[in-house]
């Protein structure tokens, strides 16, 4: 089945064409038109190639027709699309068939005529939204399990892509790793990723971050100390370089370090003795070390805050972590992983998020990036009063009005992602489409069918 267009795509099956003509035509007085695509098929068969070609996000049928009934047609679908949601239209007599099937994995059913078109379209949108959900978590899950049993490298975007590859083309070597970025873009994420896809999963990973210690008790941390080696050492304490023999070390905020501190660093990389403090006996460890920046180090290389010998020793294999407000596409899969994980370990059900609600996220600009957007998930999964998120649980502060909105309408989802796009690159639209992981074609009529103003950059 192919991918889904921007309207929900029904398909509409009943062996009655004057039904057919008629539903469809109260669609469009109803305006329902703009938000559905309905598909009709006057036959199960007919029915069965149109889902083939179509992709539907849903079916609608009769339960009876000549020939192949709707019943047979459920059992079809559901053996070669197994999550596509099949609502039943029923008369008065065949009800009973209609809850059987419900038993076996129908979605709905309603008897004719329909009297609450309201209800009837909600429910088609509601199994609609479901589907397309499920299909992006799984792509993402599939995207994510690229990189490892429960990595959380989650997202689609090119952008991403690109570090997703980075990652799988270096984990299995020895080299060194420096990860660049924003705070909050996922770099100790990456560094478990590159971890688990190394020679040395089985051994241990060790992180650290250098901006948590003062200089003197970072370096304590990592090369340990003696007894006695100065005041309130007890005991001996083995450092995080020896405990890190055989793993991966993974060295957070380097540039925080001081240059003299910068010097023993890099002389334990290289393979020299070191010692504990306080202590006269050679160590040596063998770990696999990635470091970790959100400060340009050639900056600070040219401003005398950091060694440059340390320098090119770390930069082996860099790589760029994009900022969230770079990676639209994958808000929507981030969003829908730490629902899952945060409900998980909070020992919540399931939650799910409504569309103003997801639609606000693409609006925010994120400066705490993917850190920020999962600790706000966790906030509004703790504070939501029900099963849905709304944007009042994400942001408490905003007007009622936005929280009132209801249904998944997700061409409005689509044409502010577009639209942020557009905006985030000066109305550039090669940009835009790449940021966006389309073509440009694709993209200028996509613009068209908006109506955005597309006067800037041709």
């Amino acid at each position: 089945m192919g991918p889904p267009s921007s309207k929900i795509r029904i398909l509409l099956v009943d062996d009655d064409e004057s039904f057919l003509a008629l539903f469809v035509q109260s669609a469009k007085v109803q305006g329902r038109d703009r938000e559905f695509e309905i598909i009709t098929a006057n036959s199960g068969e007919e029915a069965l190639k149109l889902a083939a070609r179509k992709a539907p996000d849903a079916v609608v049928t009769d339960i009876f027709m000549d020939g192949m009934d709707g019943k047979a047609l459920f059992t079809r679908l559901m053996n070669r699309y197994p999550s596509l949601p099949i609502i039943f239209l029923t008369a008065f007599g065949s009800v009973d068939r209609a809850v059987e099937a419900m038993k076996e994995g129908a979605y709905h059913y309603f008897q004719k005529p329909i009297v609450d078109q309201g209800l009837f379209w909600k429910t088609v949108a509601e199994a609609a939204t479901k589907k397309r959900a499920a299909e992006e978590i799984e792509a993402f899950r599939r995207e994510r399990d690229r990189c490892g049993p429960g990595s959380e490298m989650v997202g689609v975007s090119p952008v991403w892509r690109k570090v997703v590859e980075a990652v799988e083309r270096v984990a299995p070597l020895p080299s060194t790793v420096l990860l660049t970025g924003e705070t909050g873009t996922g770099k100790e994420v990456v560094a478990r990723a590159i971890h688990r896809l190394s020679d040395r999963a089985d051994r241990s990973f060790i992180a650290v971050s250098c901006s948590e210690f003062s200089s003197s008790l970072l370096e304590t941390e990592l090369f340990g100390h003696e007894r006695g080696a100065f005041t309130g050492a007890v005991n001996r304490r083995l450092g995080i370089f020896e405990r890190a023999n055989g793993g991966t070390l993974f060295l957070d905020e380097i540039a925080e370090t001081t240059p003299e501190l910068q010097a023993k660093i890099l002389r334990v990389i290289e393979g020299s003795p070191f010692y504990r403090v306080g202590g006269e006996e050679p160590l040596s460890s063998d770990f696999r070390l990635i470091a970790a920046t959100n400060r340009n180090l050639e900056k600070e290389v040219g401003a005398g805050r950091f060694r440059q010998d340390i320098y090119f020793r770390l930069a082996v294999y860099p790589i760029h972590l994009p900022p969230l407000r770079d990676r639209l596409q994958d808000i929507g899969p981030l969003t829908m992983h730490f629902l899952q994980k945060i409900a998980r370990r909070l020992g919540r059900p399931p939650q799910s998020i409504s569309g103003p609600a997801l639609a606000l996220l693409f609006q925010h600009n994120w400066p705490g990036n993917v850190r920020e957007l999962e600790n706000l998930v966790e906030r509004a999964i703790i504070t939501a009063a029900g099963r849905q998120i709304t944007p009042k649980d994400l942001f408490p502060g905003l007007s009622p009005d936005l929280d009132s909105a209801s249904g998944f309408k997700l061409e409005d989802v689509e044409r502010l992602i577009i639209k942020m796009a557009l905006e985030r690159t000066g109305y550039k639209k090669s940009q835009a489409a790449q940021l966006l992981g389309i073509s440009r074609k694709t993209l200028n009529e996509k613009i068209a069918r908006f109506g955005f103003d597309s006067d800037s950059e041709l």
